[in-house]
């Protein structure tokens, strides 16, 4: 029995030394990309936020793309140092948004956010704009940020970037919501999953080995549970991405497909089905502004499949959308459009200004990111349309 005992210990010890031996492996071997580092680190209540005083360095995942630095402030948004208080009779913006609004390949002074502070008040004394994108968020989160921390900074304006990925975003937040006893959501917290804490989801949230796991192995079998074993080898052979097929398919693909409200038309159902909930929250996001005094603004921008064949002519093969074409389906751009007219929300569709210059690298080709150009385009857009004839007062 001692003999035995000891065994179980020396194997116990031994697993967990190959385990941590393992996981040291994957930190050195993999590294994350643009996107996930501009998400920050986990967060209980807002999923993940920017770490305060940080810098954080992207790197395309395709060597020579881009390589830029990003500087997150005192109150973790990407910019320079700022008050809480406003100075006297300054007007403050805050543009919330996810990684294109943060800015995934774009150095500091390259961003959007940036770029329409150089545009409207380079001085920062009549009007401040402050850049709260986080790679990954949506109206759910923003929503729960906006009730908790942006109300402090006094804003006169917001300025929601709607992204074609919010309906996805806000499907997966929800499932990690922490709701209180009235079942409103007080947190959406990436350890819990249909209000438990869930084990598995803090192991690949902490550990890069879990997480490869997870994306190489959990996935798969999901895959094809989805699409069934036959059709799942019949795609491997012939060079498809299991993802791209279940995401172009008929079936519904929300739980596979990350840019389902891209896809439009082609997944006109699903998507009226799940835009209320986005719906929802945009609503939320709305009166709480107008509640505290400020006006809200919703923008919407296209991804490069819809502004140019040769716009991210590169990535979007990832995702199952065909080189050289362009999408020229307005279904996701209409829907938002009537939904921001129904509900008296000012909305600026951004789109002919960047097809205008489809001639020029507006969006990268792998990443798919706007490029430094790309985002001096929307920003001279926001500038031209509501934003400069809200605000041109305050530089007079």
């Amino acid at each position: 029995m001692k003999n035995l005992f000891k065994n179980l210990l020396l194997l116990l010890f031994v697993t967990i030394i190959v385990l941590l031996v393992a996981e040291g492996i994957f930190r050195l071997t993999r590294k994350a990309d643009a996107l996930e580092i501009s998400t920050g680190k986990m967060n209980s209540k807002y999923h993940h936020a920017l770490e305060p005083n940080s810098e954080l360095r992207m790197a395309s995942s395709v060597s020579g793309e881009f390589d830029v630095t990003a500087h997150i402030n005192n109150f973790g948004f990407r910019g320079p140092q700022m008050d809480e208080a406003k100075k006297p009779g300054q007007k403050r913006i805050f543009i919330v948004g996810d990684s294109f609004t943060f800015g995934v390949g774009a150095k500091d002074n390259e961003t959007i956010p940036f770029l329409l502070q150089q545009k409207l008040d380079p001085t920062r004394e009549k009007i401040e704009i402050v850049n709260d994108g986080h790679g990954h968020y949506s109206p759910l989160i923003y929503y729960l940020r906006f009730r908790d921390e942006i109300q402090k900074f006094k804003p006169d304006m917001v300025i929601m970037m709607l992204d074609f990925s919010d309906i996805w975003d806000d499907w997966h937040f929800e499932r990690m919501a922490v709701r209180d006893a009235a079942g409103d959501i007080i947190a959406v917290n990436p350890y819990y999953e249909n209000g438990k804490f869930n084990l598995w989801n803090y192991l690949r949230a902490n550990s890069v080995m879990c997480k490869y796991l997870h994306n190489k192995m959990v996935r798969t079998v999901l895959k094809i549970q989805k699409l069934g074993l036959k059709n799942y080898l019949k795609a491997k052979i012939e060079g498809k991405r299991a993802k791209a097929v279940i995401a172009t398919g008929g079936e519904e693909s929300i739980d596979q497909d990350g840019k389902i409200f891209l896809r439009g038309s082609l997944k006109a159902a699903e998507i009226k089905k799940h835009f209320p909930r986005t719906a929802k929250y945009i609503l939320m996001c709305r009166d709480l502004t107008n509640a505290n005094g400020a006006q809200f603004i919703l923008v919407m921008y296209p991804y490069g499949i819809q502004v140019g064949p040769n716009q991210w002519n590169e990535g979007r093969v990832f995702w199952g959308f065909e080189k050289g074409k362009l999408y020229d389906d307005l279904f996701s751009f209409n829907l938002v459009e009537n939904f921001a007219k129904e509900n008296g929300i000012p909305f600026i569709k951004i789109l002919n200004e960047l097809r205008a210059h489809a001639d020029e690298k507006l969006y990268f080709d792998y990443d798919g990111h706007l490029t430094p150009r790309g985002n001096e385009i929307v920003a001279e857009t926001l500038v031209s349309a509501l934003v400069y004839e809200s605000l041109g007062s305050a530089q007079k």
